[in-house]
């Protein structure tokens, strides 16, 4: 059972026209539908909804509410929690709706009154009030009197949420343009704005010194030819001048023709290449055409072949053969490929180590270095020593046998010790068993036995004068 106030909220309303009206500490409920332009707003991917309340005293609290599918409308509710109804009179109230983003939409604010609950009213006020109620209601009407007394500090709140910057075209939109601005006015010169007064004039500069004169004579060929402007246009054809005498063979010699040539002409037989002047230094042949057989040093063209089988060394071999030769090395390549691969295959799967990439000579050392099978072992010998440190060995021992000589006589006093190995690093020696050939106590032992990945490390008592030999098995 509860009050339940139900109402449509238009996103873009600036102040919304209901307010819901609840008695105080009532069990109130509030179910909006939240519109847009008069159309249901798509809340379907939100995923949550926070209701935030102002009171009168200006405490904020927010409290979590509820989207809820009611007939194909989403509603968001919000049960009322107590402490939004302690002080009466109107609470400010707005709810943000968000999505698996933490994207928001934030709803208009709107009032929410709440009124009194008449059943408090136990008391009238024209009726008096005794006893120790009546005592408590003065001293606190003493304690606000005299300025009130000041408690202590409350539990700090839990930390706020980190604000949200809202999204133009989401959270907010432009709003209208405003009206045109009037037009500007362009000031006139003489009505809105006049010339100021001219300056006074500056002092006049001193004179220069006077240049000296010069003459024809005192430039230079160079500078004279730079002063040259450019050609003129030439000028129009004289008149014919008068014809001239006729001559007479008696003129016609040597000398006259010197004379009127300025030069003495040269014979025919004085006229050699070395004489020519200006003449060229290359001579582009005219265009002709030689027949093969003209051809001197010329190559011999092979024949062409079509096999593959051939191997002459003065034929040429045709696209066709070259393309089946090509096609065969390819071949060949692919079947090779694919026989490192089966080869490279079949290592890895008997324990060993190699890859399709490896050369043949890489895969043929990786087949020699398959693991047959068999154990691994090693073996040496030592004399006088209270540490024996074996290392190099190319497995980690898990089974040791370690005999030991007497030297003092050639009577053998054989100490024989057989140790099974429980991991890596051990003190303990399982399974240990000796004996002698003689009546002498003296025998070779092991106090310690230290297991490495590559060889181990015993600590032997009874040293003097013997030799050992061991035995390590993988």
């Amino acid at each position: 059972m509860a009050n339940v106030y139900r109402s449509r909220l238009d996103i873009k309303s600036i102040q919304p026209s209901f307010k819901p009206t609840f008695v105080q500490y009532d069990h109130a409920k509030l179910e909006i539908e939240l519109i847009d332009g008069g159309k249901p707003y798509d809340l379907s991917n939100a995923t949550r909804v926070e209701f935030t309340h102002v009171r009168s005293d200006n405490l904020v609290i927010i409290q979590p509410g509820e989207i809820v599918n009611f007939n194909g409308n989403y509603l968001v509710t919000y049960d009322y929690q107590g402490n939004e109804m302690d002080l009466l009179g109107t609470v400010l109230t707005s709810f943000a709706v968000f999505n698996e983003n933490e994207r928001k939409v934030s709803s208009p604010i709107f009032e929410v009154a709440i009124v009194k609950d008449l059943r408090n009213d136990v008391f009238s006020p024209a009726e008096p009030t005794s006893g120790f109620l009546q005592s408590l209601i003065d001293d606190v009407e003493n304690i606000k009197q005299s300025g009130g007394v000041v408690g202590p500090q409350g539990i700090p709140g839990e930390r706020g949420k980190d604000g949200y910057t809202p999204v133009k075209g989401v959270d907010y939109f432009d709003g209208v343009n405003g009206k045109d601005g009037k037009d500007g006015y362009t000031p006139i010169k003489g009505v809105d704005y006049f010339d100021g007064t001219n300056g006074k004039d500056g002092v006049n500069g001193k004179n220069g010194i006077d240049g000296k004169s010069f003459t024809y004579a005192d430039f230079t060929q160079t500078q004279l030819e730079s002063l040259r402007g450019p050609q003129g246009l030439q000028g129009e054809r004289g008149l014919p001048g008068e014809p001239g005498k006729n001559g007479t063979d008696a003129n016609v010699n040597s000398t006259n023709i010197v004379s009127a040539l300025g030069y003495t002409p040269l014979k025919n037989s004085d006229v050699t290449w070395a004489n020519v002047i200006n003449k060229p230094t290359a001579f582009e042949p005219s265009t002709h055409t030689h027949s093969y057989n003209d051809l001197t040093n010329k190559p011999t063209i092979p024949t062409l072949n079509n096999t593959v089988t051939s191997t002459s060394t003065t034929q040429a071999a045709t696209a066709n053969t070259v393309k089946q030769a090509y096609d065969r090395a390819e071949q060949a390549f692919t079947q090779a490929n694919n026989g490192k691969n089966l080869i490279a295959s079949a290592v890895v799967g008997k324990g060993g180590t190699a890859s399709s990439g490896d050369t043949f000579s890489q895969l043929a050392a990786a087949i020699t270095n398959i693991p047959t099978g068999g154990k691994k072992w090693g073996s040496g010998v030592f004399t006088n020593t209270s540490t024996l440190n074996v290392s190099g060995l190319e497995f980690e021992p898990s089974f040791l046998i370690v005999r030991g000589k007497y030297m003092s006589s050639d009577t053998y006093i054989l100490s024989t010790y057989i140790n099974t190995l429980l991991g890596t690093n051990t003190t303990n020696i399982i399974n240990s068993y000796s004996f002698t050939a003689s009546a002498s106590s003296v025998a070779v032992k092991i106090s310690e036995i230290i297991i490495n990945s590559d060889g181990f490390e015993l600590g032997i008592s009874n040293i003097e004068n013997y030799e050992g030999i061991w035995f390590a098995f993988e």
